[in-house]
């Protein structure tokens, strides 16, 4: 059972596909970012749900930084693609400190630094 989750989760990771699933009864529309341990050793998934319900309340309307998700693997279940694209926030490394342990996440691309001062754009030194 840990297996049927784990990789449809990895597989989105790796190709920045979203799911919705089941968690805690509520249902959620989510663009999963990586994969490891909780803070007790629990198998989580770090994601940025941009849909359905959270404690008891819609999550349309939150502040991007207020999106990010750990789900507990024992407690997501109906695992399934969902439309809505790939969605993320530049929030993603501080909301990634709270795993203890990654074993696969994605990698964040980081905008292109200006150039420095004196120097043109384009030029190699």
């Amino acid at each position: 059972m840990f297996d049927e989750k784990i990789a449809p989760l990895a597989d989105a990771i790796r190709s920045r596909t979203s799911l919705k699933a089941i968690y805690k009864s509520e249902p959620r529309e989510f663009s999963p970012h990586a994969l490891g341990k909780g803070r007790y050793g629990e198998d989580v998934v770090l994601v940025y749900q941009y849909a359905g319900m959270s404690g008891g309340r819609p999550t349309a309307g939150l502040p991007p930084e207020r999106c990010w998700r750990m789900f507990v693997l024992e407690d997501l279940r109906d695992l399934s693609p969902a439309d809505g694209g790939w969605h993320s926030h530049e929030s993603y490394q501080a909301a990634q400190e709270r795993l203890t342990g990654i074993s696969i996440a994605i990698e964040m691309e980081t905008p292109q630094q200006p150039p420095a001062f004196g120097e043109a754009a384009g030029n190699q030194a």
